[in-house]
């Protein structure tokens, strides 16, 4: 209800705040720099009172379809919120799992899956 209405207007204003940073000037969408949203999802997760924002992912999704662009538009701030919008939610799910696993039983196995990870939320981002 008004708590979840809220929460999806907050994820949809701090979505598009980031857009319009990221896409200010002639910068083309394929190549704005989506991975420093995760700095952004970091920040928000070490301060107790955004951090169920970000975990909220039933919430995310929902901004996320909410917020889902025409297909063809060429608004490029609108484009670049979706991304956005898309790399909140696997970082924060990329962190909570991280934050769950026990620290120090990392193995190079592990690290390679972890780069794989980056890799496929960069090729994710730019794909949508």
């Amino acid at each position: 209800p008004t708590g979840e209405k809220k929460q999806l207007s907050q994820l949809v204003a701090i979505g598009s705040w980031l857009a319009n940073r990221l896409v200010d000037g002639p910068i083309p969408i394929d190549k704005i720099h989506i991975h420093l949203i995760d700095c952004v999802v970091e920040s928000l997760m070490d301060m107790p009172e955004h951090r169920e924002l970000v975990l909220n992912w039933p919430m995310m999704i929902k901004a996320i379809l909410n917020e889902n662009p025409q297909q063809g538009s060429s608004n490029k701030e609108e484009i670049a919120k979706q991304r956005i919008l898309l790399r909140i939610l696997a970082t924060s799910v990329k962190l909570d799992q991280q934050h769950d696993a026990p620290f120090g039983k990392s193995s190079n196995k592990r690290k390679k899956s972890d780069r794989d990870k980056e890799d496929s939320l960069d090729t994710l981002s730019v794909a949508l």
